[in-house]
C-alpha cells in the first residue's frame, strides 16, 4: 500500500497546528493541495505521511499526539464506519465490524481476539509502523475504541474497559494516559489490546437500527472494494495473508485470489521492489510471536501452524527473525 486515506487528516492537520507545527511547509514541500486531503476518498502518499510525523514527533516534546488525536475522534467524527458500530447488535457485532473494515480508515492495524479466563481480549496487531510510528498509531486506536465504549456505555452501563496494554515501555510522561481513567495499564506486554468482561460479549445492546446498520455496512463495503483497487499489489497479498492465518498460503493460491497468473503477480511485486517470499516472511514472523505470546501455543505447534515441515528450519526462521531462539523470546517476554 503506497497511498494512506485522509479521513482523519482534518484533526490531525488541526492538532498538528495547535501545537504550532509547520504543517504548510510539509504541503507546499509535498506539493499537496489541503483540500483534497479532506475529500471522502483523499489519499496521500505513504512516505509524505511519514515525513510529516517525523517533523511532527520530533517537536511533540510530550509524544502525546496519538493519544490526543484518537480523544478527538468521537464516534460521530467516523462517518458510515461509526454509524454502523452505533447500530451492532453486541460486542461480538462491534469486534468482527472493525476486524473487517479498519482498513477503510486507518491501514495496517490486524483485529482480532481472544478469551482469557473472565475476560475478552481484544488485539490490535501492527503490521507495518514501527518505534514511535507504531506507539502514535497504536495509542490513537486504542483512545478512539475507548471513546467507542464510553459512547455505548450509556446504553449499557456495565460495558467498560478493565485493562490496556501497550507492547512497549512505560513512556516518561506517564500522566498523557489519564484519559482512560480508571482502566488498568501495563506496558513492554507482549501484545497491544483492551480487555472487558467476556460476559458482556453477546449482551444485547439496545436502541439500535438495525436497518441503519445494514446500509452503513454497505457504505463501508464500497468504500473497501474502492480502496482495494488503488492498493499496491503487495497490500493485496498482505491482506490475503492476514485472512489465512491457520496456514501457509502458496504463491499460486494467492494469484489466484487476486486473478492474475503467478507469473504477473511475481512481476508486479518485484516492481514494487518487494516479493511473495519477503512478504510472506514478514507475515509468518508477527504469527510465530502471536503464537507464541498470546495464544500461548507450544514451539512445536507454533511450527506447524506456520507451514513448516520441519522444528528446526523454523528454529532458524525465528532466530533470523528475533535475534534469539522461541525458548529464549518466551523467557524473555514473561518476566
Amino acid at each position: 500500500m503506497k497511498n494512506l486515506p485522509t479521513y482523519y487528516f482534518g484533526h490531525l492537520i488541526a492538532l498538528l497546528r495547535e501545537r504550532n507545527i509547520d504543517v504548510d511547509s510539509w504541503l507546499l514541500d509535498k506539493k499537496l493541495n489541503e483540500k483534497s486531503l479532506y475529500t471522502l476518498n483523499g489519499k496521500v502518499n505513504l512516505a509524505d505521511f511519514e515525513d510529516l510525523m517525523q517533523i511532527a514527533l520530533k517537536e511533540d516534546a510530550q509524544k502525546t499526539l496519538g493519544i490526543e488525536l484518537g480523544h478527538r475522534l468521537q464516534i460521530a467524527h467516523h462517518g458510515t464506519f461509526g454509524l454502523a458500530l452505533l447500530n451492532c447488535e453486541n460486542l461480538q457485532q462491534i469486534i468482527d465490524f472493525v476486524a473487517k473494515y479498519l482498513i477503510i480508515r486507518i491501514p495496517f492495524i490486524e483485529v482480532n481476539y481472544i478469551y482469557q479466563g473472565d475476560e475478552i481480549v481484544v488485539l490490535a496487531k501492527d503490521t507495518f509502523w514501527k518505534g514511535e510510528l507504531h506507539a502514535f498509531v497504536i495509542e490513537a486506536v486504542t483512545a478512539a475504541m475507548f471513546n467507542l465504549f464510553a459512547a455505548i456505555q450509556a446504553r449499557v452501563p456495565d460495558l467498560y474497559i478493565g485493562r490496556i496494554f501497550f507492547d512497549y515501555k512505560q513512556p516518561e510522561f506517564e500522566n498523557k494516559y489519564a484519559c482512560f481513567e480508571s482502566a488498568e495499564i501495563t506496558f513492554n506486554h507482549a501484545y497491544c489490546g483492551i480487555a472487558t468482561n467476556h460476559k458482556l460479549m453477546h449482551k444485547s445492546i439496545p436502541g439500535v437500527d438495525k436497518l441503519s446498520f445494514l446500509q452503513a455496512e454497505q457504505a463501508c463495503q464500497l468504500e473497501l472494494e474502492k480502496s482495494l483497487e488503488f492498493t499496491s499489489y503487495a497490500g493485496k497479498v498482505q491482506q490475503i495473508l492476514m485472512q489465512t492465518n491457520t496456514y501457509r498460503p502458496k504463491l499460486p493460491e494467492v494469484a489466484k485470489q487476486l486473478n492474475i497468473s503467478q507469473r504477473t503477480l511475481d512481476r508486479y511485486l518485484k516492481q514494487e521492489q518487494t516479493s511473495f517470499k519477503r512478504l510472506l516472511d514478514q507475515h509468518q514472523a508477527v504469527q510465530a510471536k502471536e503464537y507464541l505470546l498470546v495464544y500461548g501455543y507450544s514451539i512445536s505447534k507454533t511450527s506447524v501452524m506456520l507451514g513448516f515441515l520441519d522444528l528446526a528450519n523454523f528454529r532458524r526462521a525465528f532466530k533470523r527473525w528475533y535475534q534469539c531462539s522461541p525458548t529464549e523470546f518466551i523467557e524473555k517476554n514473561s518476566t
